[in-house]
């Protein structure tokens, strides 16, 4: 896990992070693959309480449009041209001080050469949060 807010983190790269933040505070998880969805992706399809303190609020997953940038053509890569994109997470909001077990469960899939995915399997991430203000 790697946290990308300007907050204080601890522990991250690990199952076990502790971070700072206050009641109503919005966390969203994102993730990627090794190749960053390249050739193989994945796809979060819930955060969900396993045991402790239930710190976490209101999980709900979201998929909003953005506007990104792209190549302007496969032979010329500038100037850049605007390109809508979706980003997809699951989002949710900081219910209390504490610590929490969470599970992150995801679908990972495969790329062949036509671009056709097939499904790996379905895993879970275990990981411990605690919230400090």
């Amino acid at each position: 896990m790697v946290v990308t807010a300007s907050q204080e983190a601890e522990n991250q790269g690990t199952e076990n992070a502790v971070l700072k933040a206050s009641e109503d505070d919005i966390i969203r998880f994102f993730i990627s693959s090794g190749s960053n969805n390249f050739e193989q992706s994945v796809l979060l399809a819930n955060v969900r309480h396993t045991g402790g303190d239930e710190i976490l609020k209101d999980v709900t997953s979201q998929i909003v449009e953005r506007v990104s940038i792209a190549p302007n053509s496969q032979t010329e890569v500038l100037p850049a041209r605007l390109v809508q994109k979706q980003f997809r997470f699951c989002e949710c909001v900081v219910a209390s001080e504490g610590t929490g077990s969470y599970d992150l469960v995801f679908a990972l899939y495969d790329h062949d050469e036509e671009a056709k995915s097939s499904l790996i399997g379905h895993y879970r991430w275990a990981m411990q949060l605690t919230f400090t203000q």
